[in-house]
């Protein structure tokens, strides 16, 4: 054989083995950014939107032998997607990583892979900032997910606002003043592992959702703010405070207070209660419980 022919076709057979070892191998760094997102809850309803400027964290760790890749650090927004402070690189090629997240960032007291996402010591009378959190999330790659994961956030609390509407006479007027909750637990911490659950302290209080003089018409509609409260066994009465006007233009105050409301209240259920008022009677007429994928602002 010519031994020039010979040589061509081996530097051939070695480009060609150092070409498929090239790709094979190829790792390069790829910084590590995240996607956050509401969680979807329910089949075929897309993820929410997350608020563009609310920094999270997250603690990441390569699965294979639980090394840290970030320890609860700031995500900050990005064009696109979401980096870490000071950037941090995903694992190497073919390693799969996991991680757990919170927002706001600096909310939680906890974040990590064996005690998941604590909320210690809330107060929601105090502070009515939206938790959120998220399970475990694994199996991620960098290659496969195009170097941005997901952050599938859920609600740590619930959220309670009231409608009402009069059955009075036409002739007769009733001016709203107060809606209140008794007895509602306020205070407690939560932990994400190993499952979801708000330890619930001291002792329950009056909450004030309306407080003001509005007419209340035959149409149901919406009086006072949203608040955000701890999901909990809910046992006790809706007290209403109105003045009733009558046809001669005299009136009066009253408070009316509905029969016991008992309701499991859970994590990311937004509850409505819709009250009907005469001038002796306020009676919860219907419960609506929307499911709710947006951020509570």
């Amino acid at each position: 054989m010519n031994t020039k022919s010979t040589i061509i076709s081996v530097l051939a057979v070695v480009a060609c083995s150092c070409s498929v070892d090239v790709r094979k191998d190829w790792d390069p760094d790829v910084e590590l950014c995240f996607q956050p997102a509401m969680y979807m809850q329910v089949d075929g309803q897309e993820l929410g939107d997350y608020p563009l400027n609310e920094e999270f964290g997250v603690s990441a760790w390569t699965e294979a032998d639980g090394k840290a890749v970030t320890s609860d650090i700031r995500v900050l927004p990005g064009e696109g997607s979401w980096s870490c402070e000071g950037g941090r690189l995903w694992p190497a090629r073919g390693e799969k990583l996991g991680f757990i997240a919170y927002a706001p960032y600096g909310k939680a007291s906890e974040c990590s892979l064996e005690k998941g996402v604590r909320f210690d010591d809330v107060d929601v009378l105090k502070d009515q900032t939206d938790l959120l959190y998220t399970d475990i999330q694994g199996g991620l790659e960098k290659m496969e997910c195009g170097g941005v994961a997901t952050v599938p956030f859920r609600h740590a609390l619930c959220q309670i606002s009231f409608r009402a509407g009069s059955s009075k006479q036409p002739e007769e007027r009733i001016v709203l003043k107060r809606i209140s909750i008794e007895q509602v637990s306020h205070c407690g911490s939560f932990c994400s592992v190993s499952k979801p659950q708000w330890n619930i302290t001291g002792d329950r209080k009056e909450v004030v959702f309306f407080e003001g003089s509005k007419n209340v018409t035959s149409q149901p509609a919406s009086y006072g703010k949203s608040l955000l409260v701890l999901p909990q066994e809910l046992d006790t009465v809706i007290s209403v405070e109105v003045e009733f006007f009558n046809v001669d233009g005299t009136s009066i105050n009253q408070t009316l207070k509905t029969v016991d409301i008992e309701t499991a209240l859970e994590p990311g259920l937004h509850y409505v209660y819709t009250l009907s008022l005469s001038f002796d009677r306020a009676s919860v007429q219907t419960e609506l419980i929307e499911h709710h994928y947006d951020y509570w602002i």
